[in-house]
């Protein structure tokens, strides 16, 4: 704020489409519209082969990684067109 931005904080689980469409009202809220969407929201299960990586972390990465970024764009173009 000292410099001229502005942010906000919103808590969010990506992988849940009412928290990310929550996160999307509460963006516009703050700051009056949505313009461009940046969605970077990721993990990464690091060390293991792929062969020896448990299918649950493969899973969560998967649920985090590509389902966040399709519900944040989904939500987020939606407001766009309003």
């Amino acid at each position: 704020e000292k410099e001229g931005g502005s942010a906000v904080a919103v808590t969010a689980d990506v992988t849940r489409s009412e928290d990310v469409r929550a996160l999307v009202r509460r963006t516009v809220e703050h700051f009056g519209s949505l313009d461009v969407a940046v969605n970077n929201a990721g993990v990464f299960r690091g060390g293991a082969p792929v062969a020896d990586l448990p299918e649950e972390d493969w899973r969560t990465l998967l649920d985090i990684n590509v389902t966040g970024v399709f519900l944040a764009l989904r939500a987020e173009i939606a407001r766009m067109r309003e």
